[in-house]
């Protein structure tokens, strides 16, 4: 159990696509003094909307546009490491459509081959999802510099959102500083 800006978080509410944004949105909004309410005004939604993502009565992959550029902003993040948090985007949209399968069980057999990670997979792995699966394949990728799942273009798209990423962390992080001096 995970309590947020005063909401629990159980292992059910954890397990639904795109509740890594909600989690964002209430940690942002706890560090920086807002309610649920205040954070609800800043997006420009109703306190009703959030509570309805966060309780599950509205799917966070199905939010617009306009509510993930909203928070984007409010995260001082790009819209498309959002739209992963959200669920928008996931790690079978980095291999061409049609080989997510055959590519994630191939990264998988690759993996038990490496001598050094091989061993610390567990045995019943590719019994799991093909999501959690393609997840462990890019750490793998992350950890080794080892291409097992992605091509080049979507491993190049990864190294910029790592960037920007921590570029805005850096930015929001400054201007925290900056602040405080004040």
């Amino acid at each position: 159990m995970v309590m947020v800006n005063g909401i629990e978080f159980d292992s059910e509410k954890l397990s639904r696509p795109g509740i890594g944004l909600i989690v964002l949105l209430l940690e942002e909004a706890e560090r920086r003094g807002q309610d649920v309410k205040s954070l609800a005004l800043t997006l420009n939604v109703t306190y009703g909307y959030v509570m309805q993502l966060v309780n599950g009565m509205r799917q966070v992959p199905l939010v617009t546009r306009e509510f993930l550029c909203a928070c984007a902003e409010y995260l001082d993040a790009p819209v498309i490491a959002v739209m992963v948090a959200a669920g928008f985007i996931t790690s079978r949209d980095l291999v061409k459509p049609g080989q997510a399968p055959t590519r994630i069980r191939e990264a998988i057999a690759e993996i038990r081959q490496d001598p050094a990670f091989g061993p610390w997979l567990p045995g019943n792995v590719e019994a799991t999802d093909d999501d959690t699966k393609a997840f462990l394949a890019l750490c793998y990728q992350k950890a080794t510099g080892r291409q097992v799942l992605t091509d080049d273009s979507a491993m190049d798209l990864m190294a910029e959102l790592d960037v920007a990423l921590g570029l805005a962390r850096a930015a929001s992080q400054r201007e925290e500083q900056e602040n405080e001096r004040v």
